[in-house]
């Protein structure tokens, strides 16, 4: 039998230090898109940046979701019953099976519940990235048209891209 645990990408892409903006943010693309498909359909960055959070969005081969997904921003969860942005809780979330009635739960809005169906993930994961004991960023991974779910397998290998990211993110602190 053989290890079926989500490998993450060997590299995070970290930029030269003193890199621009325009290069720290393909970085950041390219590490969200190398943990597709492997690790989800679909996924984004969110990165605290000079005060402001700034998403890093990419689906695997779906350009209409990512343009769905281009013009969300973050926006602080205050629910504790479930952990949607690791951002938000500083907390790992796995959420291994969602659906129609998991999205009228969560949803904050009509739209936010439109975009949801949408988008038709059946599960997602969330990890915090941390520089120095403080959350920066987040990385949330979705699962839908594979129709594939979300393991733990998947959630310990996207806290390991969490912590090349925060190299990524170091860099940038840094620069």
């Amino acid at each position: 039998m053989t290890d079926s645990t989500p490998q993450p990408p060997s590299s995070a892409g970290n930029p030269p230090e003193g890199a621009s903006a325009p290069d720290f943010r393909e970085a950041l693309r390219r590490t969200v898109a190398s943990c597709l498909p492997s690790l989800g359909d679909f996924g984004f960055f969110d990165v605290v940046d000079q005060g402001e959070v700034r998403r890093t969005v990419v689906a695997h081969q779906a350009p209409e979701i990512e343009a769905l997904l281009a013009p969300t921003q973050w926006a602080k969860q205050d629910c504790s019953e479930l952990n949607l942005c690791a951002l938000s809780s500083g907390e790992a979330g796995l959420h291994e099976d969602t659906d129609d009635s998991w999205y009228q739960h969560i949803a904050a809005s009509d739209g936010h519940l439109a975009l949801l169906r949408q988008l038709a993930f059946r599960s997602m994961i969330t990890v915090p990235i941390r520089c120095h004991g403080e959350v920066v960023g987040a990385l949330t991974l979705f699962m839908g048209r594979s129709g594939r779910r979300h393991s733990a397998g998947h959630l310990e290998s996207a806290r390991r891209v969490c912590a090349l990211a925060a190299e990524l993110l170091q860099h940038k602190i840094h620069a």
